[in-house]
């Protein structure tokens, strides 16, 4: 007993039967869904203590950007000055 592949008119017939209004809105309230969520979901990944910890060599980073950063950001920098390849190897 052989089975006949089936014709490519065959399956977009049956492709079209699968495409129903249903699935339709199905997929576009799950999308909407995501959409309407993600800024939400972005917001909490976002939120955090309201400081940043910087570890970087002495002379790289200005008080004035530190500075400049905090009053336009409202996040604290945490600044750690290193002056050799062993400190920032001790400090991790």
């Amino acid at each position: 007993m052989t089975t006949q592949k089936p014709t490519s008119s065959e399956l977009n017939a049956r492709a079209a039967k699968a495409f129903t209004r249903r699935s339709m809105l199905k997929s576009a309230s799950a999308a909407g869904t995501v959409a309407i969520a993600s800024p939400w979901i972005v917001k909490d990944a976002f939120s955090s203590s309201g400081e940043i910890n910087i570890l970087m060599w002495s002379d790289y980073l200005p008080e004035k950007f530190i500075a400049d950063f905090t009053a336009a950001s409202g996040i604290k920098i945490n600044y750690t000055g290193i002056g050799s390849n062993e400190e920032i190897i001790n400090k991790m």
